[in-house]
């Protein structure tokens, strides 16, 4: 089947401030994870996922991030890189607005650039635009995954239904858990795992976002709101595979110590076979 997702959103525009001071030297998407920078994880998933085009929106201090990807020659063998530079960005919502001319009335695939999905056969992007080449009746797709009750408060709750293993009609979204461990709704361990299938029309709604909301930043929950009370369908897609989170310190630290283990594990298996 031929997939009509051909182009991958990768908003990296944002300050960095939970890793300040050391963002004001390194982009925190230039951190190693498992020896690979974490943007090079995440465009690589893209690439592999059939995406032709990806367009990584970045600030002036983050220039770096250009000139490390323009010398990936087997990144740029598989899909046409483009680069956006957005000064002062003051939302994920106006980072991704910022690449509709590269978007082109098509549908997109969009990850965040500090969540990489490790040790997967089938990139977890793929998996998703498969879901949405399948014409599950909704132009907008999320994957979302299980998290440890400690981890819980850091990604987007929603309200569900599932109608078919793995699948979730999307009600609203919620509020941010305050307290590691809280749910809006009991027993619901899904939260949003930092990918998505979004519709054409994704950009007028960003805009509808802006001037509903103009003193809040705009980010993938209000986008998804916004979808929602317009009557569009929004289907969770549920993810079993590995997925990092490397955007503040703390979780940064335990992805590594995760990857480190998981690599021993591999290395003692590989000297026993």
């Amino acid at each position: 089947m031929k997939s009509s997702v051909k182009v991958c959103v990768i908003p990296a525009a944002g300050t960095g401030t939970r890793w300040a001071p050391l963002s004001d030297h390194i982009p925190k998407e230039m951190l190693p994870i498992d020896g690979t920078p974490v943007i090079e994880h995440v465009a690589k998933e893209a690439a592999d996922s059939g995406i032709e085009e990806i367009v990584i929106v970045i600030n002036d201090s983050k220039s770096v991030i250009e000139k490390y990807m323009q010398n990936l020659d087997w990144l740029k063998k598989k899909a046409e890189l483009h680069f956006i530079y957005l000064n002062n960005s003051k939302s994920p919502g106006e980072s991704i607005l910022s690449t509709q001319k590269y978007v082109k009335g098509r549908p997109f695939a969009m990850c965040w650039p500090d969540m990489p999905s490790l040790y997967t056969r089938v990139p977890t992007l793929k998996k998703l635009i498969n879901k949405y080449n399948n014409k599950l009746g909704a132009t907008h797709l999320i994957a979302f995954a299980d998290y440890p009750k400690n981890n819980m408060l850091y990604y987007g709750e929603c309200k569900v239904r599932e109608f078919k293993k793995h699948l979730y009609s999307v009600k609203h979204v919620c509020p941010r858990a305050k307290k590691p461990g809280e749910s809006h709704h009991a027993g619901n361990k899904l939260r949003i795992a930092g990918r998505y299938v979004f519709g054409p029309d994704t950009f007028t709604l960003i805009k509808n976002c802006m001037v509903d909301w103009p003193d809040v930043e705009v980010h993938d929950g209000h986008i998804i709101t916004k979808i929602i009370q317009l009557g569009q369908k929004v289907i969770g897609v549920k993810i079993t595979d590995f997925i990092l989170d490397t955007g503040m310190p703390e979780l940064y630290m335990k992805s590594n110590a995760v990857v480190l283990k998981k690599n021993k594990k591999r290395e003692y298996l590989r000297r026993r076979s």
